[in-house]
């Protein structure tokens, strides 16, 4: 990997900003649904998983693995909302993932500043246990790869967000926001809740200084070489 460039770094700002607002607009979306108005509160947490998507982008971005001449269609990508929505459940998929990980967490400080002593042999042994626990959850899940075609493909959370928000005209009859379901913004909200603890996940590298960043990329760079080989 390039030597990591400190201009990169508003792009860390960037994306722990974004799940800071993600978690803003679930407490928003929790307010509406309980007012009684669960089209408006859907479209909140949709809006929410949106930027749980953005932030992971940002946080490639920022720690360096988006090569420079692509960080501009990086970008446009953090402001398409069907990718947006795509990238969050990667945070959903990782927040089910992340309490089998925990335990290997137990000794790294709190201000995620770590030696190499201590990261090298933290990721060599969390790096087989997250991917073995990454295809564990495809497996039980056989549904979730056509769920994330759907988000593009389909636009499903797309014309959900809409249906929250608009009055429109479809096959004959008025759609209104009120005809969005408690249970479909309650779900929306699950969804987010689960996108923001899996995205904070990555995020957490915006706390590291300028040398924590490029000690962690050190660390990382065997194993993304390792990765290349494989594919």
């Amino acid at each position: 990997m390039p030597e990591w460039n400190a201009s990169l770094r508003i792009h860390l700002e960037a994306a722990k900003t974004a799940v800071d607002n993600a978690s803003s607009l679930t407490r928003a979306a929790e307010t509406l649904l309980e007012a009684g108005h669960p089209g408006p509160a859907t479209a909140l947490a949709i809006i929410g998983q949106e930027e749980t998507g953005k932030a992971l982008l940002y946080t490639l971005i920022g720690f360096g693995l988006v090569p420079e001449d692509a960080i501009p269609e990086a970008i446009n990508l953090a402001r398409d909302h069907g990718r947006e929505q795509q990238l969050a459940l990667v945070g959903y998929v990782l927040a089910h993932i992340a309490p089998k990980l925990r335990r290997y967490f137990n000794g790294v400080p709190d201000d995620l500043e770590a030696s190499e002593e201590l990261l090298r042999p933290l990721l060599s042994e969390i790096l087989p246990v997250l991917l073995d626990e990454v295809k564990a959850f495809f497996v039980e899940r056989p549904d979730f790869e056509e769920r994330i075609g759907a988000i593009v493909v389909n636009r499903e959370l797309q014309d959900l967000k809409h249906r929250g928000l608009y009055v429109d005209v479809n096959d004959g009859r008025v759609i209104r926001p009120r005809d969005v379901t408690a249970a479909e913004a309650t779900a929306a909200l699950n969804d987010l809740r689960e996108a923001i603890e899996g995205i904070r996940l990555f995020t957490q590298v915006g706390n590291f200084s300028d040398e924590g960043v490029r000690l962690a990329r050190a660390v990382l760079q065997p194993h993304l070489e390792m990765a290349k080989d494989i594919d």
